[in-house]
């Protein structure tokens, strides 16, 4: 029988919070806090008397600061919001969604208990009508969430913009600058991770959701073909500028893990990084299909190091796998298969 650590309960965490941030439109909480801002100090002085404290001990908080507090629920949002935040977007206008991409609305969070999103499309219509315009599909929802947003003042208006803008962050990155995504430390992870696990040089290789080409950094000098899979456009053509010493081997496609612009059985090694995961079979058919028999299918997905769903269907599949240093988040793992 295993042995486990016991375990209690019985202990205090401390966990650092923002306040401001915990204030969410569409929360008691938010419009308590706006009505205050608006009337100035709310008439609380009644519980003054209750400290005594004017000419000893400790000075206590200011009941009209405590009554602004955080709702319950707004640290489990945050959570669930949390993005890498790898530029400042309070220093972006809200202008900036409108480089996004058809597959970015297509696949836009739609879950917004502070109806931020509402707020922000009602007030800055031109990227509303761009919405729109890009993904008809989405018109709907799109309505119905400006529909419930009310009037606000402008400064919630940007509390609405920036809380949009941070929990896409990634997105507005790879659209809006993508070499500061190459710029992160996660990716400085030892090459001799890839490196190890085949033969590069001649080969045809495809990378599968190429970002901006990280997997391909080491391999590409030495490859005969490489095809460089990416859906977004400006991500493209970020690939393009950055490998342009290849030209002449180096083919960007557009194209998604579960459909790949590439006949059967036609890549020696395959390779896929943080793509890997919504419609896992599905994607391992696909990324399986256009590789060679006797070829490989490599798999960085950025999975950290437990066994859930993703990793039980890999292994079932026959991947191999091992453990690897990623900078900043620790120990993720990779995988791969001869087909």
């Amino acid at each position: 029988m295993p042995r486990f650590k016991p375990y209690s309960y019985e202990q205090m965490l401390m966990i650092p919070v923002d306040l401001k941030s915990q204030l969410q439109p569409g929360t008691f909480e938010f419009a308590l806090n706006e009505i205050n801002e608006i009337v100035g100090e709310m008439g609380l002085s009644v519980f003054d008397g209750r400290f005594r404290n004017d000419e000893t001990g400790a000075p206590a908080d200011r009941v009209s600061a405590l009554q602004k507090g955080f709702s319950t629920d707004s640290l489990d949002r945050r959570k669930e919001m949390a993005t890498p935040q790898w530029i400042d977007v309070s220093k972006l206008s809200f202008s900036v969604l409108m480089l996004l991409e058809h597959p970015h609305l297509m696949w836009f969070p739609r879950n917004w208990p502070g109806n931020e999103l509402g707020i922000a499309l009602k007030y800055n219509k031109p990227v509303y009508d761009y919405f729109c315009l890009k993904a008809p599909d989405s018109r709907t929802w799109l309505n119905d969430l400006v529909e419930q947003a009310g009037d606000c003042r402008q400064s919630t208006v940007r509390q609405c913009e920036i809380a949009v803008m941070k929990r896409i962050c990634d997105w507005i990155v790879y659209v809006y600058c993508p070499e500061e995504y190459d710029k992160q430390p996660f990716l400085k992870w030892n090459n001799d991770e890839l490196l190890c696990l085949a033969d590069f040089d001649g080969k045809v290789i495809a990378d599968i959701g190429s970002g901006t080409g990280r997997l391909l950094e080491q391999v590409v000098a030495a490859a005969k073909t490489v095809y460089a899979v990416e859906p977004i456009e400006r991500l493209r053509r970020f690939l393009r500028s950055k490998f342009s010493a290849h030209r002449g081997k180096f083919l960007v496609l557009d194209g998604l893990i579960t459909d790949i612009p590439l006949s059967d059985k036609v890549c020696d090694l395959v390779l896929a990084g943080h793509v890997y995961g919504d419609a896992p079979e599905a994607e391992l058919r696909e990324l399986e299909r256009i590789a060679k028999a006797g070829g490989m299918v490599i798999l960085c997905p950025g999975n950290s190091d437990l066994d859930n769903d993703g990793h039980r269907i890999l292994v079932a599949r026959g991947y191999q796998w091992s453990t690897f240093h990623e900078p900043v988040d620790g120990a993720k793992r990779k995988y791969w298969k001869t087909v």
